[in-house]
């Protein structure tokens, strides 16, 4: 039997139905305190024979406290635990008379705990278009696919999905090349082709777009396909009613696409821990609904966030039902090509 989870915060809310999660985001009791400046509130512009340069950036310092339950059983310091890290985010944007553009979203991150320094390259891409009737992207970029809150199983394009904690810095961009043909004000077409990780023409991922408005709801259809893998279709929508903004979007999956990963002991008699892959096909949706409210004279400053989401292959109820406790270590071996166990933790 799958388990429901609800959970409502003071102003923002959201349930998860059968979800794999991470648990330490959803049941650690977290404190975070986040300084933010603006280096450049207002583009530095330069225009030179119809050329500009904008450059402009943030840095941002977050403070982590975590709190797990085994610290109300002895109540010992060394079960708070603390990060500390600043995100700085550097943004380059050229354009030209024609509208053309070029783009980089460039990030360092500095974490205190082991005093290492990270530099990142988050989007890097060039727009142009053809006489305004088609628009192409092409390079390393995060595309605005799906319209939930909290989830968006309808995206199957971007490498880095967005976390339930909101994070510093930028997301993760994909490699490839986006084409957007407009019809009127009323009718989008786009595809993205996906080249990361492959050096054939086999190994290309194209996703397709259908996007309408209708009335006072926006709909949209969507394809997902790779050359060995049967498609993957979507659909998503979304309307305003009064204050209140609603958004729903669903897509299955193919039978070859996601694995069905059942979490059981290992029966050999090893303190292991292995989850099984079955491939089956899955559908997933995401209902939300939400509003914002206006707060110390600033408008939209809070947000009331209900969501709902299904995931077909869920969490068992048996998955939690073993009393052992086992050591945390990274999986040993992950193979999505076939039904293979994995060892998940390896008990010491």
């Amino acid at each position: 039997m799958k388990k429901a989870l609800w959970g409502f915060l003071a102003v923002l809310g959201s349930l998860v139905y059968g979800d794999p999660f991470a648990t330490d985001n959803l049941f650690g009791e977290m404190e975070s305190v986040v300084v933010e400046m603006p280096i450049s509130e207002t583009s530095l512009t330069e225009d030179t024979a119809g050329v500009s340069f904008s450059p402009s950036g943030s840095l941002t310092s977050q403070l982590f406290h975590g709190v797990n339950r085994d610290y109300f059983k002895a109540k010992n310091w060394q079960d708070i635990s603390q990060r500390h890290q600043s995100v700085g985010e550097l943004l380059l944007d050229v354009r030209t008379g024609d509208d053309s553009k070029a783009f980089a979203a460039l990030e360092g991150v500095y974490r205190a705990d082991n005093q290492l320094t990270s530099g990142y390259v988050r989007e890097l891409f060039v727009d142009f278009h053809l006489k305004r009737r088609l628009y192409v992207r092409a390079g390393k970029q995060v595309l605005q696919w799906g319209r939930g809150h909290f989830w968006h199983p309808s995206d199957l394009i971007n490498v880095e999905q967005k976390d339930l904690i909101e994070r510093a810095g930028a997301r993760e961009g994909t490699n490839g090349l986006r084409l957007h043909a407009p019809f009127g004000a009323k009718t989008n077409f786009y595809a993205f082709f996906d080249n990361r990780g492959g050096d054939s023409l086999q190994d290309l991922r194209s996703s397709f777009k259908a996007e309408f408005i209708l009335g006072p709801v926006e709909t949209a259809f969507s394809l997902w396909k790779k050359s060995a893998l049967h498609p993957a279709y979507a659909w998503d929508a979304s309307t305003r009613l009064g204050n209140w903004d609603f958004t729903a979007e669903a897509v299955f999956l193919p039978k070859n696409f996601v694995k069905n990963w059942e979490i059981a002991p290992q029966k050999q008699g090893l303190d292991s821990l292995y989850a099984k892959a079955s491939a089956t096909g899955a559908p997933r949706v995401a209902i939300s609904a939400g509003r914002s409210f206006r707060f110390l004279e600033v408008p939209d400053r809070l947000r009331l966030q209900y969501e709902f989401y299904y995931n077909s292959l869920g969490n068992h109820g048996k998955d939690y039902k073993s009393a052992q406790i086992y050591a945390y270590s990274s999986p040993t071996s992950i193979n999505m090509g076939t039904n293979q166990d994995v060892v998940l933790n390896q008990g010491t």
